[in-house]
């Protein structure tokens, strides 16, 4: 207990950004990557800056949770309202619950048939799941 705390604030001391740059030095067939500048003598082959890193905004970020609950609510009217009777098995009108359908069945029939299925019957479920999904 007293080691993870130990660890914990060590980890916690280390800066948090990584440093602004980096510099490809070459000295002859020497290489050597550093984060100050290279030096006299040394030629610079190459050097990277950072990208600084902004935080989405407030209104960005309510932006993306408004988009992924619209999302969601449109996929679960396609999932809900998809589905009719017909006999005993339950057929999908829709694109999605017909595709989530036609998966589902596809499973449960690889399930049954166990390791010993044949590539000639792994083919013929995905063609049938590929042709339900179709739109």
């Amino acid at each position: 207990m007293f080691g993870r705390f130990v660890i914990c604030a060590a980890l916690a001391a280390l800066p948090a950004t990584a440093p602004a740059q980096v510099f490809k030095c070459v000295r002859g067939k020497e290489v050597s990557y550093q984060s100050a500048p290279c030096e006299p003598g040394q030629a610079t082959q190459k050097e990277w800056r950072s990208v600084d890193y902004a935080p989405p905004s407030a209104a960005e970020l309510q932006r993306i949770r408004e988009t992924e609950q619209a999302t969601r609510r449109r996929d679960a009217q396609l999932r809900s309202g998809g589905y009719q009777r017909a006999g005993s098995a339950r057929v999908a009108a829709t694109g999605i619950g017909r595709c989530d359908e036609a998966k589902a069945v596809r499973d449960r029939e690889l399930y049954k048939l166990g390791p010993w299925r044949s590539i000639k019957q792994l083919r013929a479920w995905d063609e049938y799941v590929a042709k339900a999904c179709r739109p």
